[in-house]
């Protein structure tokens, strides 16, 4: 679930939302960027990924199609063709470049893990 910072106008309208993976990450971010942290600001959905303006990690939006075989199998992002991996079972793992580093993750689990 997405984590906030919003940013309102003189008359109190919200005018942007700026994206996190974490409240870790929206304080983190706030302290680089000389912002006020205003309190935990979690749990919201989106329809779609959204990139943490933190970490730059994917958030994985509600949107997901289970036909789409270009899904991560662990986070439920959509990977790219040059950012991921592909098992012989073809479970579909992204990549860190895009993604938020599954394949590595995957590569660090026992053998028969995923059933393979």
């Amino acid at each position: 679930m997405t984590h906030y910072h919003e940013t309102n106008d003189g008359t109190g309208d919200l005018v942007d939302l700026i994206p996190f993976c974490s409240d870790g990450c929206h304080q983190n971010w706030c302290s680089q960027h000389n912002k006020t942290y205003t309190g935990w600001n979690g749990c919201h959905e989106h329809d779609h990924d959204e990139k943490c303006a933190s970490c730059e990690r994917i958030i994985p939006g509600i949107e997901t199609d289970p036909e789409r075989p270009n899904r991560c199998d662990d986070c439920g992002i959509s990977v790219d063709s040059t950012d991921g991996l592909v098992t012989e079972d073809w479970l579909v793992f992204c990549g860190s470049l895009y993604g938020n580093g599954c394949d590595t993750t995957h590569l660090k689990k026992p053998e028969g893990f995923y059933g393979e």
